[in-house]
């Protein structure tokens, strides 16, 4: 009954009677450990096909998220990298504004104020930093890169009439079904573009500051859009959105 390579079987009992059969265990081992591996091998299998699946779905997801907020390459001719640069001089002029030299608009008794925090808000948001003023170069390009990337995401999606986002299924939602740029700031853009394509082609001083004021009312129109409970109809909280997912997850 103990040998080495074999099992019992019992096929009958009454009272203390039993009766066995013996077979060897080898075969069926055999056949046991070749099932095993074969389940192994399948799941294996499943479980690296779902995790390139899923790499899959985010190289392409992202590489449409960056396409769509991707600023114009350095030298490119388009109405769009004129905006951009445009958007850039006028950011930098008005952190001098803000900043540096004799007409500084924020002053050091304003710092000061800015940095006084009023004892519900520091029980409301906990710990609060001083408002400081300065910042490196590099969090400067950071933050302006930023709001240049909000206008061609603006330009890319929410100005087109088309989709830009390829659908996971055929039911998804992307994100142009729930963006609801307004009248205003659809014409408000079409100027701008319009201003953008006549400094490009007559470099007029006069153009540029159209462009500058075409741009400035736009920002104001984007800043200000009234969401309620609906936020996402926001072009600029899309966008916001949209920079908050997470390559590795896509949440």
């Amino acid at each position: 009954m103990w040998e080495r390579n074999c099992a019992c079987h019992r096929f009958f009992k009454v009272g203390k009677w039993q009766r066995y059969f013996q077979v060897a265990a080898g075969h069926s081992r055999e056949k046991t450990e070749t099932a095993e591996r074969t389940e192994y091998a399948f799941f294996r299998k499943l479980e690296t096909d779902m995790i390139q699946a899923e790499r899959d779905a985010t190289e392409e997801a992202n590489h449409e998220i960056k396409a769509a907020i991707a600023l114009p390459p350095p030298g490119e001719e388009s109405s769009l990298s004129r905006i951009i640069d445009t958007m850039d001089a006028m950011l930098r002029e008005a952190h001098s504004w803000c900043f540096d030299g004799p007409d500084c608009m924020l002053t050091w008794p304003c710092r000061i104020v800015l940095s006084r925090f009023q004892s519900p808000q520091s029980e409301s948001f906990g710990k609060v930093r001083p408002f400081d003023p300065y910042k490196e170069p590099g969090t400067l390009k950071t933050y302006f890169g930023t709001a240049l990337r909000a206008l061609a995401y603006f330009d890319r999606v929410a100005a087109t009439p088309e989709y830009f986002f390829s659908p996971d299924t055929e039911d998804s939602r992307r994100p142009e079904d729930s963006m609801k740029p307004t009248e205003e700031q659809l014409e408000a853009w079409r100027e701008v573009h319009m201003l953008a394509r006549s400094a490009l082609s007559h470099e007029h001083k006069a153009d540029e500051e159209r462009l500058k004021n075409s741009l400035l009312e736009f920002w104001m129109l984007l800043v200000g859009h009234q969401t309620e409970s609906r936020r996402y109809h926001s072009p600029l909280l899309s966008f916001c959105a949209m920079l908050s997912i997470k390559p590795s997850t896509q949440n």
